[in-house]
């Protein structure tokens, strides 16, 4: 499993020089450079860990889906759309790729943003870049070398272990929901190589 990202955060900002004209300006830039892994490492456990809160959580390596169209009380994002339906999943990769299939759709929007540990939206997958026919795609990690085997639509590369899948699914009133509910139902994650599974925590 991934270590912590604020431990990995120190030791990379041990071997950052900096050429800081005052001690305030060190922490500036500090804190600018190290504050986003922080934040994401605190949503991540706060999504996977054993203190989950209830609501966007699931396991690592799992999506979490929400089936309802968002209400006035809805919380889990912020600002949310009226015509989304909401998806969510922290991969590690640590331990080799995760594999993402995604179903075909006819003309319903789909997307899946891919965040890195930067909060960085590095890719972004579904039918405003790759149509609708859906796809099997291989997600690694940057420095990952292994070979990709037959049947994939696309490799997708990760400057970070961690990866925040945030998914979109478009729906078009109640009436519509079912429908866009089994298009959420029909996104797969699974490890390309056998892995040690993750930690599994209740919700709090």
């Amino acid at each position: 499993m991934m270590r912590s990202l604020p431990f990995l955060l120190l030791t990379s900002l041990a071997l950052v020089p900096c050429a800081c004209a005052t001690p305030m300006t060190a922490v500036t830039q500090g804190y600018t450079y190290g504050y986003p892994v922080v934040l994401m490492d605190l949503t991540r456990e706060g999504s996977t860990g054993p203190n989950r809160i209830c609501g966007f959580d699931a396991d690592l390596n799992s999506f979490k889906h929400l089936y309802d169209i968002p209400d006035p009380d809805f919380t889990a994002v912020v600002r949310p759309n009226v015509d989304t339906l909401y998806s969510s999943a922290f991969l590690d990769l640590s331990e080799g790729p995760m594999v993402l299939e995604m179903p075909p759709t006819d003309d319903r929007y789909v997307l899946m943003a891919l965040f890195d540990a930067w909060s960085n939206n590095f890719a972004g997958l579904g039918t405003p870049s790759h149509g609708t026919t859906g796809g099997r795609y291989l997600i690694a990690h940057q420095d990952w070398n292994g070979p990709v085997p037959e049947g994939f639509t696309d490799r997708i590369d990760s400057p970070t272990p961690l990866v925040w899948i945030i998914g979109r699914t478009e729906v078009r009133g109640p009436d519509d929901r079912a429908a866009a509910n089994a298009v959420q139902d029909g996104l797969v994650l699974e490890p390309l190589l056998p892995t040690t599974p993750p930690p599994s925590y209740p919700c709090q």
